[in-house]
């Protein structure tokens, strides 16, 4: 029931469509756990400070589920390290994996970022398997 046939983030879909308000408390009594699982996957979608809920955004949903580790999903190329730092800024002492999507090896900028972010210290991963590994 949380689906909206229109491309906005979800407490702007839900007003477009007359829907009810989304309220962050209702998200997360919505969400399953399987409590034998060894890892559990909850996707945000819009980017850390995009409204969920009425009353939220996808950090104060991170924050309200106190995860063991954060992956955030960062572009390669232009404008990557002002958003991974931001984006680590507002996560705080959360552990965080930085997976660079569409990373190219060709790409001298993809390669800069990812040594600088390295350099930094950050775990940073450029494909699915290093991603299992860093969980």
């Amino acid at each position: 029931h949380r689906w909206y046939p229109v491309p906005m983030a979800p407490p702007m879909a839900a007003d477009a469509l007359g829907r009810a308000r989304i309220e962050l408390s209702e998200l997360l009594e919505e969400t399953r756990w399987c409590e034998a699982a060894d890892v559990t996957l909850i996707e945000t979608a819009g980017g850390l400070c995009s409204p969920i809920a009425h009353d939220g955004d996808n950090l104060k949903l991170i924050e309200r589920i106190a995860p063991t580790k954060v992956v955030l999903v960062a572009d390669a190329g232009l404008g990557t390290l002002n958003a991974v730092r931001l984006c680590l800024r507002a996560l705080g002492a959360m552990p965080t994996v930085v997976f660079l999507n569409r990373y190219d090896e060709q790409s001298e900028l993809h390669r800069r970022n990812r040594a600088w972010l390295a350099s930094e210290g950050v775990t940073t991963c450029v494909d699915i398997e290093s991603v299992v590994e860093a969980l």
